[in-house]
């Protein structure tokens, strides 16, 4: 008896935890945030290359690297405050010793500035397919798990089950808590390959890992 409780308890373990929240807030987090880094680029690269004959480009290509490096820095606060990585605080750029230009190319060919541009580029598609399976496993449980409340609307089915009868909700919200813990666990894994993708593309992997307390995104310092 004490065996089957224990199992049923691990078995719902995932509604309890803290974490999957904060993993859901992440993924859900992604589509708007990947659209928006999305039409930042494309603006400003569009701008910045169209205006170069006439030197105003170049500001702009300059405001727009600016912007790339504190959205990165956004994202990694995001990852370390509700995924957890550990990741180090991104290199403020021109703050290193040397002259102007030392400094600048000091910036740019460091690895995690193209990365990071790469990373928010790819947050678009990225951010997508996250909120699409997010929703999709949500509102799915969360259909069949209260579908004794809205069975009478004739809008729940599973696949070719159209639930009608209040008895048919009773044994469709069986199954909803049933695997609605399944569908929280693959949204946890999918919240942890994102925090590890992310780790990966906005650090260089040898850099020593600050205390994870909260930033100030204009300093970015840990």
């Amino acid at each position: 008896m004490k065996n089957s409780t224990s199992q049923f308890a691990d078995h719902f373990a995932v509604l309890r935890e803290k974490q999957t929240y904060f993993n859901l807030i992440y993924l859900l987090l992604a589509f708007p945030l990947g659209i928006a880094y999305f039409v930042l680029s494309v603006t400003g690269l569009s701008l910045g290359v169209g205006l170069l004959i006439v030197w105003v480009g170049l500001l702009v290509l300059l405001v727009l690297f600016a912007g790339w490096w504190l959205l990165a820095a956004l994202e990694r606060l995001l990852a370390v405050h509700l995924l957890g990585e550990e990741i180090a605080p991104l290199p403020i750029p021109l703050t290193s010793e040397g002259s102007v230009w030392e400094r600048t190319k000091a910036h740019f060919t460091n690895p995690i500035t193209w990365k990071s541009s790469l990373y928010l580029m790819l947050k678009f598609p990225l951010g997508i397919a996250s909120f699409v399976a997010t929703v999709t496993v949500l509102s799915f449980c969360g259909g069949l798990v209260f579908a004794p409340l809205f069975y009478q609307s004739g809008q729940i089915s599973i696949f070719s089950w159209h639930i009608n009868t209040f008895i048919e909700a009773i044994v469709a919200s069986g199954i909803g808590l049933l695997i609605a813990p399944y569908g929280l666990q693959l949204l946890n894994k999918g919240a942890e390959l994102s925090g590890q993708f992310t780790r990966f593309m906005l650090s260089n992997g040898d850099q020593e890992i600050a205390e994870k307390s909260p930033e100030d995104l204009i300093k970015v310092a840990a």
